[in-house]
């Protein structure tokens, strides 16, 4: 796991005990000031907690960086059921229809200078979906779109930073891995890079998927 959530939690963790002591011991002849400034720090404090632990919920990653596999079973023409096992996850399965897969994700990514810091860029799986070859069927038939993601608070670190791009040494982003053919008993290893995701092919039926398709 990255270190960015640690020194966040150790941050305002220290700050958010200081506004309670504040707010608590204050003296109230300068009662006005320090109140208003306990208060913005507590608040401050809480959302930097509360970021915190949602930046924890993201996986760090440095260049590239496997994270799991995924493998395909074929349950009738354009009907396949993909099993999605993840770094110490339990695998997963979604029914896909159509004839492609796709995995997105949402990426923190983090200046380069900050590396230093031992501090990554950090993704989280957004969405599992399938596509058609066909444009009628892709218009027309049933579609198959998953949330990957793990419930949250209200408060989303990923769509504040995202509607912040002024923010300084930090890029809230979509990182989108292309269409990869659905085959019966293709495996798959899936791969982290900065900005993207790739799959690699693990086995026979796979290799022939993708070089049949290119």
């Amino acid at each position: 796991m990255s270190l960015a959530p640690v020194f966040l939690a150790l941050i305002f963790g220290i700050t958010f005990f200081i506004s309670i002591a504040w707010l608590i011991r204050g003296h109230w002849l300068s009662a006005w000031l320090k109140g208003s400034l306990a208060l913005m720090l507590f608040i401050t404090s809480l959302t930097g907690l509360i970021s915190a632990w949602q930046m924890a919920k993201f996986s760090a990653y440095s260049h590239e960086f496997a994270i799991g596999t995924l493998s395909a079973k074929q349950l009738s023409s354009q009907e396949y059921v993909v099993a999605i096992s993840l770094i110490d996850s339990p695998s997963t399965e979604y029914l896909i229809y159509g004839d492609y897969w796709q995995i997105d994700a949402r990426l923190i990514i983090w200046d380069e200078w900050l590396s230093l810091f031992s501090v990554n860029t950090a993704y989280q799986l957004d969405r599992l979906s399938g596509r058609y070859d066909k444009i009628d069927q892709e218009q027309n038939s049933e579609r198959s779109v998953y949330d990957l993601r793990e419930n949250t608070l209200p408060f989303d670190l990923w769509n504040f930073i995202s509607s912040k791009p002024w923010l300084p040494g930090i890029e809230a982003r979509v990182g989108s891995g292309t269409f990869v053919p659905l085959k019966d008993g293709a495996n798959y290893s899936l791969w982290v890079q900065r900005g993207n995701l790739l799959a690699k092919s693990e086995n026979k039926a796979a290799e022939n998927a993708l070089r049949n398709w290119k």
